[in-house]
């Protein structure tokens, strides 16, 4: 018998979901717009590829980490810290005036990872048989904030600058550490025998990888996207582009993914993996052709629909399938993995932008995101062919 969640329950996970929105919100308001930021100190392209990248590279490092720290130090102790060093990071990078104290101040703000003890919060405060409940009502927020954050940036930006995001993403951090004070941190008991099962399995690393390679083509076309659109549409239209695409696509995404869990057939990993593939070649020829505002908004929705329903479903399968024992160390691996690809694909972006500009670097950054998100695409049907398929996970 499946059990239901009572109202402390609703309200733990709300809380958690709002504090995942607050602090992405922060972080999703800065990436459309961060290597045209950064171009304003330099012409580097491993450096502009870095200013993106080094937030990345420090959430993958801590990510493992974060983990045995939040059981030692307890995991609002943890977040306490996190989120700390989230504001810290934004505060200097507002204030720094160079290339280098953005570079360090993302860094710092990374530093801060606190996606594991979160995800393990919102498992543990409900039983066992609703963990992909309590998964789906986290990602809401995780939602929610990578649409708004995503699609007003850039509008927001013509406003107020993009410097000014910085200090939007420290005050949304003071936000989200008093939303943590009102959490009660629960522990939930699990059945016994599963904590006897192993989770780190050859198809957890399948998956461990996917999202590696996958978060690596997202990156490099977010970062191309923006240091050509920018200059070629103007910031207000470029705006328009990323609200009307993400929006459209989130709407697609939320339909799609909603109903995947009702009939319990398809492969969602594939699904999104086929639109990733899809809108990866539509964004580049967009791009390359010169396509007028409309019609890239249009050559947009593809990715941005495909990416939004492996964000909506990646969490609540894995949350399906891993056992307990060790479900901390599951998820930074897995965290591990997809902020590395993050970084790793802006600072590629970064170095091409450096050694090719002009008519090559487009078709360059074009084939090697093709052939990435092919390789990503295929290790997420292979793993998914068994465990991963939705009917099981649910």
């Amino acid at each position: 018998m499946v059990s239901r969640l009572n109202k402390d329950q609703y309200r733990t996970l709300s809380e958690l979901s709002l504090v995942q929105f607050l602090r992405l919100t922060g972080i999703f308001f800065v990436i459309p717009l961060i290597g045209v930021y950064a171009s304003k100190f330099t012409q580097n392209g491993i450096l502009i590829g870095l200013a993106l990248a080094s937030y990345e590279i420090s959430m993958a490092v801590m990510q493992i980490p974060s983990g045995y720290l939040s059981r030692i130090i307890g995991r609002k102790n943890y977040i306490y810290l996190g989120l700390s060093l989230f504001i810290l990071g934004n505060i200097l990078s507002y204030a720094g005036n160079n290339i280098w104290l953005l570079i360090t101040g993302r860094f710092i703000a990374g530093l801060g990872a606190i996606s594991t003890p979160i995800t393990s919060m919102a498992i543990d405060s409900v039983p066992e048989d609703r963990r992909n409940t309590a998964m789906a009502i986290t990602g809401i927020g995780i939602g929610f904030a990578f649409m708004g954050g995503i699609g007003f940036s850039p509008l927001i930006a013509t406003f107020i600058g993009v410097r000014n995001f910085f200090l939007i993403s420290a005050i949304l951090g003071i936000g989200a550490i008093f939303i943590i004070t009102r959490i009660k941190e629960t522990k939930h008991t699990v059945n016994q025998k599963h904590m006897n099962e192993t989770i780190l399995k050859h198809k957890d690393y399948l998956i461990y990888t996917g999202a590696f390679l996958l978060s690596s083509a997202s990156f490099m076309i977010f970062l191309s996207v923006q240091i050509y659109a920018v200059p070629y549409f103007g910031l207000f239209q470029y705006g328009l582009i990323l609200f009307l695409s993400v929006l459209i696509s989130g709407i697609i995404a939320v339909t799609i993914s909603e109903g995947v869990y009702r009939i319990r057939k398809f492969n969602v990993i594939g699904l999104s993996s086929v639109l990733i593939f899809v809108g990866i070649t539509t964004v580049y020829l967009g791009l390359i052709f010169h396509l007028n505002y409309i019609l890239y908004m249009i050559a947009l929705i593809p990715f941005f629909t495909g990416f939004s329903i492996y964000e909506i479903v990646i969490i609540p399968l894995l949350a399906g399938v891993l056992s307990n024992r060790e479900r901390n160390l599951s998820f930074g691996i897995f965290y591990a993995f997809q902020y590395s690809g993050n970084g790793i694909g802006a600072i590629l972006e970064g170095a091409l932008l450096l050694f090719l500009r002009g008519n090559y670097l487009l078709p360059v950054s074009f084939t090697t995101v093709i052939i990435i998100g092919t390789v990503a695409g295929l290790f997420f049907v292979i793993a998914s062919s068994g465990v991963y398929k939705i009917d099981k996970a649910l």
